[in-house]
């Protein structure tokens, strides 16, 4: 069972880069937008400062190369956004893209079995972007993240991400923030470094993110025609 899931895992990340998307809609949720921002902030302020530790990295990395690159990304200040991006799938939605993705597997699955699906996946769309940075950058992103579990009043059931970007320039890694928020309220969620091409910051953050779906989940024919929300949030400071 567990090879099968694996399995289904990877060809969902080798088919997300594939087949044509359905258009999301602009989010008029603020509420839950708001929430999920709050909530990502802090998760990631914290993952960062978990990171920063003395000796973290080491505890996990034997390469000089891996070690150098987290303490490159961890020299940077994680405490100011300049923009973030949030996403929503909504649960439903999010469950019929698993089943267009993993077939029988996901259809014939009850639903805590649905919301273990999508908290697996959580990080499929961070990681094949990171990917493309090559496979040293994917293991640094593997030691630099966190996660943890918390209770979202906001948000309805739905997969979510917030994508942030910082002061530090385009050198700068920006920051992921996924969340799987079940029925009950309850969110585990997860947060990381994120690298991206030019041309790929571009999508994400400007025209309003129009370009985001895209560059997260690549090209899917199995995404539903509806339930997918995205808004980008400015907090750009203006300089005196």
């Amino acid at each position: 069972m567990l090879k099968k899931l694996f399995a289904a895992l990877l060809a969902m990340m080798l088919l997300l880069p594939m087949c044509a998307y359905a258009a999301p809609e602009v989010s008029e949720d603020t509420g839950a937008d708001m929430e999920l921002l709050d909530k990502a902030g802090v998760l990631t302020r914290e993952t960062m400062l978990m990171c920063g530790l003395d000796g973290f990295t080491g505890a996990f990395s034997g390469s000089d190369e891996i070690n150098a690159l987290a303490k490159e990304a961890l020299g940077y200040s994680y405490a100011e956004v300049k923009r973030s991006l949030v996403v929503r799938i909504d649960a439903d939605a999010a469950n019929e893209l698993l089943a267009g993705v993993m077939g029988v597997c996901a259809q014939n699955a009850d639903v805590q079995l649905q919301e273990a699906l999508r908290t697996k996946t959580l990080t499929a769309a961070p990681m094949r972007l990171n990917s493309m940075q090559g496979v040293n950058w994917l293991a640094t992103a593997s030691i630099l993240n966190g996660s943890d579990a918390m209770t979202l009043k906001d948000v309805s059931p739905c997969m979510a991400y917030v994508i942030s970007e910082y002061y530090g320039g385009d050198e700068q890694p920006l920051t992921y923030a996924a969340f799987n928020v079940k029925s009950d309220g309850m969110a585990l969620a997860c947060a990381g470094v994120l690298k991206v091409i030019d041309e790929q910051r571009v999508a994400l953050f400007d025209n309003d993110g129009a370009g985001c779906i895209d560059v997260l989940f690549g090209s899917l024919d199995a995404m539903p025609d509806d339930g997918t929300f995205y808004m980008v949030y400015n907090t750009e400071r203006i300089d005196e």
